[in-house]
């Protein structure tokens, strides 16, 4: 379930331009790539940050999502353009949970979230295919 508070904060739009630029900044030359790059990591992250704010409430279950598709999204764009710490820190990032555990690593911690979307009752059929293909779902 989806509230109106998570479409605005995550409109569609925004999950196809990042798909588009990770594409685009893939084929580029390197030297083409800082200005993308950089835009990228800053709607990243402040659309992670929005949505962190706001996944607790009710009817935001889709936040989570979403959440672990941004971390998901960081770590294929420092793998394509990032530097070298961030290339660290992108396998070396830990987060505790609320449950107590950690989890390490950007991609453990998209998987995380987008584990916590389906064990709190997400059924969209896209998003459990993404999480299918995403070997986060058996």
């Amino acid at each position: 379930m989806n509230s109106d508070e998570v479409d605005v904060i995550f409109p569609r739009a925004v999950g196809a331009e990042i798909d588009i630029s990770l594409r685009t900044l893939q084929d580029l030359p390197e030297n083409l790539r800082p200005r993308i790059n950089d835009h990228l990591k800053t709607l990243i992250s402040e659309k992670r940050t929005a949505l962190a704010a706001v996944m607790n409430r009710p009817g935001n279950t889709d936040a989570y999502f979403h959440i672990g598709m941004l971390f998901m999204w960081e770590m294929i764009r420092i793998n394509i353009a990032g530097t070298m710490p961030e290339r660290m820190s992108s396998v070396n990032t830990v987060y505790q949970t609320p449950e107590g555990s950690t989890v390490v690593g950007l991609a453990a911690i998209g998987s995380y979230f987008i584990k916590k979307y389906l064990d709190n009752g997400g059924s969209d059929p896209a998003c459990i295919t993404i999480a299918r293909g995403l070997g986060v779902l058996k």
